[in-house]
């Protein structure tokens, strides 16, 4: 391999990638310990079969490491549409370490790589990586600066958001923009991979997005017709009545939803933003369905809580069959059209989810003790549902208006590849997650946490037909992906039952909601030059960020923001493969 010019700064040469990563930790007498390590990156194609990340070089790195080298080569081969059929990324570092930090270097390293462009000398990165190439949190900014300057390095991004941060030394908070000024280190904010690649390449790759995307004529009017009937349903809900002081806050938010939709709908219409229109009154009808499911087994439970129990058990296991049905039904949709055959498992992901939420609910409310955890058990039911009744149609509704190109042969074959690459991706990160301590009491915070009806360390049951098995796969990428956000701080996990995620930090969420829309215009961008249809892009894509952005006059609960963010990630995957199949033609 040519050496690279500087020993501790970004590189690239025949042979690969080096980038620099900053790292800390503790000696074994308690103190405090940082520098920089080089990491080689290398990317190859040839044959096929699925991605495969060759750790082979990362022999002494932890499993938090494998899991942000994972990370990595997936988000990679997403950002760059690239079919990951074939595709084998090695990293190598000499050194034991451990921790998810410097996702974000390695990440940098396999785009330079997949992009085949050089990347400036003394600079890196640190955080971590998230589906839509949004670079997450991390810790000891501070004294990583510090290490980056005793190494040479003259440019260090930090996450945005993370300028002032704690400093391990002093447990303060410091501002790290002004301790790199004085140490000859220029620091500076990235929300984004695809910044990062930017200023660690001199501008060699620009990833600057358009206008949003649009949708057809009969997509539109499509949306119109279900948002008009949505906004009359809506106009006639009746909430139930609290059945509990501790409840009337949340009732008031449901009523305050209602109202928000009521009047902001129509003025979204017509301004031609139907996706966002249908969005927000569907948003606040299915709160609706929610509160009154959670009243009434609230109001049955406090009578007699196990005939309660028991009935909304029945409940969630109803939804859940219902849910698997819907599934298998909706799997057999003909897509005649590219655009729709990619969509498809995006589509089917409404179903996935709500089984799984179903599933959860359903034990959730079985291992309740009190009215209110099984009226929340209710709610997340009434969601479900709600999904499996009126979601999934609409998708499936906007799915057969969309398309301009017919679906090439062996698309199965492609398909499978994604299922293969989100799966392994998934399985590294709950193997990093699954050595987590505890939160409090007896209850872990992440071994054994179920999520999406899936228990970490097993990958959710692949079916033989593509599209469900892609959709199942998505659902648990995804999952995994948001848990590790969690684990990072963006937002806190619930540590027992009874308990609702919550977002800690939202200015890093409102970055990850806006880098996943950033992206997402990106691929469409080159989908629309591809002469290909938008349309569902745009719609799902909307979906997302309406949820992930629902105004404060809503109150929407923290929950229903997080599965915002998580389906504009479902649209960043589903536009990434519609394009690298599409250019693969």
């Amino acid at each position: 391999m040519i050496a690279c010019v500087v020993v501790l700064a970004a590189c690239t040469t025949n042979g690969g990638t080096e980038v620099p990563v900053l790292w800390l930790g503790t000696q074994p007498d308690g103190s405090l310990a940082s520098g920089v390590l080089p990491v080689s990156v290398a990317v190859t194609q040839a044959g096929s079969g699925p991605l495969a990340v060759d750790l082979s070089g990362l022999e002494r790195t932890g499993e938090a490491w494998h899991a942000a080298a994972w990370s990595a080569a997936a988000v990679g081969v997403l950002l760059t549409a690239r079919l990951p059929e074939g595709v084998t990324v090695s990293m190598g570092v000499d050194e034991s370490i451990d921790g998810p930090s410097g996702g974000a270097a390695m990440a940098v390293g396999v785009l330079a790589q997949l992009e085949s462009v050089t990347l400036l000398p003394g600079t890196t990165v640190t955080g971590t990586v998230q589906p839509s190439g949004a670079i997450g949190p991390v810790g000891g900014i501070p004294e990583k600066v510090r290490a980056a300057a005793a190494h040479g390095i003259s440019t260090v991004l930090i996450p945005a958001g993370q300028r002032v941060a704690g400093d391990p030394r002093t447990s303060s908070d410091v501002d790290t923009v002004a301790l790199g000024l004085s140490l000859g280190v220029d620091v500076v904010e990235v929300s984004s991979l695809a910044t990062a690649l930017s200023l660690m390449s001199g501008g060699a790759v620009d990833w600057s997005t358009s206008a949003p995307l649009g949708m057809s004529a009969s997509v539109t009017a499509f949306l119109s017709a279900e948002t008009d009937r949505t906004l009359a349903r809506l106009r006639q809900v009746a909430l139930h009545p609290s059945p509990t002081l501790a409840l009337d806050s949340e009732r008031r938010r449901v009523q305050s939803g209602i109202d928000s939709a009521s009047a902001r709908v129509p003025v979204l219409t017509a301004a031609g933003d139907v996706a966002t229109a249908y969005a927000r009154a569907t948003l606040a009808e299915r709160e609706a369905a929610a509160w009154n499911a959670e009243a009434q087994a609230v109001a049955a439970a406090r009578l007699d809580l196990e005939p309660a129990r028991e009935k909304v058990v029945a409940q969630c296991g109803a939804v859940a069959e219902s849910a698997a049905a819907a599934l298998m039904a909706a799997a057999s949709t003909e897509t005649p059209r590219v655009e729709q055959a990619v969509a498809l498992p995006d589509a089917l992901t409404w179903a996935v989810d709500a089984e799984a939420s179903a599933t959860r609910a359903r034990q959730d409310a079985a291992g309740s003790s009190s009215p209110l955890e099984i009226g929340m058990a209710a709610a997340d039911a009434a969601r479900a549902g709600y999904a499996v009744t009126r979601y999934l149609p609409t998708a499936l509704g906007v799915l057969a208006r969309t398309g301009n190109r017919a679906t090439p042969p062996g698309i199965d074959t492609q398909l499978d590849g994604y299922t293969a690459l989100l799966v392994q991706s998934g399985e590294a990160v709950t193997a990093a997650l699954a050595l987590a301590g505890p939160a409090s009491g007896d209850e872990p915070a992440l071994a054994g946490y179920l999520y999406g009806g899936w228990s970490l360390g097993s990958a959710p049951p692949l079916t033989g037909a593509a599209a469900r098995s892609l959709a199942a796969a998505m659902a648990w990428y995804v999952s995994t992906a948001t848990i590790a956000a969690e684990a990072e701080a963006t937002s806190a996990l619930p540590a027992r039952l009874g308990t609702r995620r919550s977002i800690t930090r939202p200015d890093l969420f409102a970055t990850q909601v806006a880098v996943a829309d950033e992206q997402l215009v990106h691929l469409g961008s080159g989908i629309v030059a591809d002469g290909l249809d938008p349309s569902y892009l745009a719609w799902g894509g909307a979906w997302g960020r309406a949820a992930a952005t629902a105004p404060d006059s809503t109150s929407a609960p923290d929950d229903l923001r997080i599965e915002g963010l998580q389906y504009q990630w479902y649209a960043t995957i589903q536009a990434a493969a519609l394009r690298a199949i599409t250019r693969s033609q």
